[in-house]
């Protein structure tokens, strides 16, 4: 066994994908769906074509395919010739019907739902699992007994390869390329040497002909690759095995490179990184293969918080909300403006941060807040005052974003754009709106005396209360552009908030069950309960915000606002009892004929 100078494993890349996918499991469906697949090519024994398309259907989550004789998946298309879905014409090519082309389109639908649903799952889990990994694979040492019988090192070897190779991704802007593992980091033998090995590539890529997939200028800037033995062959296959296993698969790292080749972390682990690379390394490492493993399994995972946001906005009941914004992210977010829309305390700006956070590192998420008077030239730029009564062609901090985003095409980036429907939409947004749909067409901005085109990866999170005026003077080309989310009230979202108030457990209870029986389209949510502990906070709630949603100097201007206001029976706890009116501590439904708002104003409608 020879000595190497270099990290050496032929072992490829074989770490398991997590994310469950859909799948057909019927075999007469996946024969069906593989059927699909060649429609137009040969059908002769023993149907290779067809076993092929079985065998390897993106959403299959099984990559074994089901040992099918040829006699029986002659008798499945006769089967499917019955109904009318798929034949054998003329010239012994299988052909799909017109109906069965729209059967194979419903099935691939269903499926898609499922794997998306699966890889949204997926990316929430995403914490858990890297709690339980990074600890394991920052213990790993290049040297170990169970690679005893494959690769000698030579004496004084100490490297961590995974260690290394999470630790320079994280000291370079949170990614790393198979090459810069290749040609830099596999030349690590010792932990002492990897700071100054990182140095030499954070100089590489400081340099304006940095183009790592070059393998020409890669290997002037880099260097060679590490061990020798390898530069004449595929080293390209070795190197991704490495950043697979400490990415563990796509936990960590993503598992493909963005368009110039570089894995990125995962924005949303980025605090378990640091505390895993924090963690001092043990010595001596065990010599046998048994206590070696045993110490790798007694690494303890990682104690991490879920999420960090606020509990009005991410209770148990609103974790499938995040699920669908993200999963809407991925399917609208380069063409569309993804909009949450509830009413006020609904948790939508808390949601919005949320989802942010999980698609996006901090420093690629920026908030705007729209307003009565925000304009084109803050949303996007223009000539702004410098002084002396000169101007400046000013770009906004959008545009600073976009620039980053188009930089760095492997990463979103995300704008967060609060009360989307406080500012006057047409003139605020501009040609802005025409570009969210058609990304990296150039538009010109006159104020700036320049072109811009919009980044892919830039995504625009939005949100808005559906129940606002302006919300009716928004026109068909913004609605069309607008992928609307409701966010409903939230009865587990206002038990939550309740429980973190500390409020009394019969006092809640009876507040969650007036908030039920409220009417659906209530124009305030749970939020604005946050702080609520005792029943004189629900009167000076009542007094202070709540009634101001019903009525607006006397008028009410919620159609169900006399119901809201009879049935809240903490709003008045300094009268006089008054066994004449029969209101007190009436529900939403009951006869509200002598009931009258705050103001002396009779409400517009009765509930029935």
């Amino acid at each position: 066994m020879n000595t190497t100078q270099g990290w050496g494993w032929s072992a490829r890349d074989v770490v398991p994908d997590y994310t469950p996918v859909g799948a057909p499991k019927d075999p007469g469906a996946r024969i069906f769906l593989g059927l699909a697949d060649i429609d137009g090519k040969a059908w002769q024994a023993p149907y290779d074509d067809l076993l092929t398309a079985m065998g390897v259907r993106k959403k299959n989550v099984d990559p074994e395919r089901e040992t099918q004789s040829a006699s029986r998946l002659r008798t499945w298309l006769t089967y499917f010739r019955g109904l009318g879905l798929v034949y054998v014409d003329s010239d012994k090519k299988v052909r799909l019907t017109q109906t069965g082309k729209r059967v194979a389109e419903l099935v691939d639908e269903s499926l898609d739902v499922a794997t998306r649903a699966g890889e949204v799952h997926a990316e929430l889990q995403r914490r858990e699992l890297a709690a339980t990994m990074l600890p394991v694979l920052v213990r790993h040492r290049l040297d170990s007994p169970i690679r005893q019988n494959e690769t000698s090192y030579p004496a004084g070897t100490d490297i961590r390869p995974y260690f290394a190779i999470l630790k320079a991704a994280r000291s370079l802007d949170n990614k790393i390329h198979w090459q810069e593992v290749a040609r830099v980091l596999a030349h690590v033998l010792q932990e002492s040497d990897l700071d100054a090995a990182i140095g030499k590539v954070r100089a590489a890529r400081d340099t304006d002909e940095y183009s790592p997939d070059n393998d020409d200028i890669a290997q002037r800037l880099l260097g060679d690759v590490a061990p020798p033995e390898l530069s004449g062959g595929n080293y390209h296959d070795r190197t991704i095995a490495w950043i697979s296993r400490a990415g563990f698969k796509d936990a960590i790292l993503t598992v493909r490179g963005d368009s110039e080749g570089f894995h990125h972390l995962h924005s949303s682990i980025l605090d378990l990184v640091d505390a895993s690379l924090a963690a001092p390394s043990a010595s001596p490492v065990p010599a046998d293969v048994d206590s070696y493993m045993a110490w790798l399994s007694s690494a303890q995972p990682l104690t991490h918080a879920p999420r960090d946001t606020a509990p009005e906005a991410l209770g148990p009941g609103r974790i499938r909300l995040l699920e669908r914004v993200v999963s809407a992210v991925e399917r609208f977010g380069d063409s569309r403006i993804l909009c949450l829309s509830g009413p006020a305390g609904s948790g939508k700006t808390s949601l919005a941060r949320a989802a942010a956070k999980e698609i996006a590192d901090p420093e690629d998420i920026l908030e705007i807040q729209f307003h009565a008077n925000f304009a084109y030239e803050d949303f996007i730029g223009g000539l702004q005052p410098s002084g002396a009564g000169e101007f400046t062609r000013t770009p906004s901090k959008l545009l600073d974003l976009n620039k980053s985003a188009l930089a760095n095409p492997g990463r979103r980036h995300v704008v967060v754009i609060d009360e989307l429907s406080r500012a006057d939409l047409a003139n605020t947004l501009g040609e802005v709106l025409t570009y969210i749909e058609y990304r990296r067409v150039p538009f010109w901005v006159a104020g700036l005396a320049r072109e811009v085109e919009l980044a892919d990866n830039l995504v625009f999170l939005a949100t808005m209360n559906p129940q606002d005026r302006s919300v009716l003077n928004m026109d068909d080309a913004l609605v069309r552009r607008l992928r609307q989310i409701p966010i409903g009230r939230s009865v587990e979202g206002l038990r939550d908030i309740l429980r973190s108030n500390g409020m009394d457990d019969l006092l809640a209870a009876q507040l969650v069950e007036w908030y039920e029986r409220c009417p659906e389209d209530l124009p305030f949510a749970q939020g604005v309960f946050v702080g609520c502990k005792t029943e004189r906070d629900l009167a000076d709630l009542w007094d202070e915000v709540l009634t101001h949603f019903l009525t607006r100097g006397g008028v009410p201007v919620y159609a169900d606002a006399l119901a809201v206001a009879t049935s809240f029976k903490w709003k008045n706890l300094d009268a006089e009892p008054d066994s004449s009116s029969g209101s007190e501590g009436a529900t939403i439904g009951e006869s509200e004929a002598s009931a009258t708002l705050p103001d002396g104003d009779q409400a517009v409608r009765s509930v029935p």
